[in-house]
């Protein structure tokens, strides 16, 4: 329920969506597509495009899991999002502390 409510609308506009974010319906905060950046690789491509669907998998995902909804489906997107954010996290990681040696 926090998924889709808070994590996904903190980043992705979407109906419920604090007012003082200022974003627009499916609107990407500005701020996303820079962190997304500096993972680097095939997410540094298209960091606009990487951020929205990250986001959007957050939001639609989380909500259809609280509702109950297409619950397989839910779980695919938020499954793929969180593995994608671990997975490049510990890539950051990783090469962070091979450049401290």
């Amino acid at each position: 329920m926090i998924l889709g409510t808070r994590f996904g609308s903190d980043k992705f506009g979407i109906p419920w969506t604090p007012a003082d974010r200022n974003l627009d319906l499916f609107e990407v905060v500005h701020w996303f597509p820079l962190i997304v950046a500096k993972y680097g690789g095939v997410l540094a491509v298209s960091p606009i495009f990487f951020a929205w669907l990250g986001a959007s998998c957050e939001a639609v995902g989380g909500l259809f899991l609280a509702l109950g909804l297409k619950i397989r489906f839910a779980s695919f997107l938020i499954a793929g999002t969180m593995l994608v954010a671990i997975f490049c996290r510990k890539v950051v990681m990783a090469s962070s502390l091979f450049f401290l040696m």
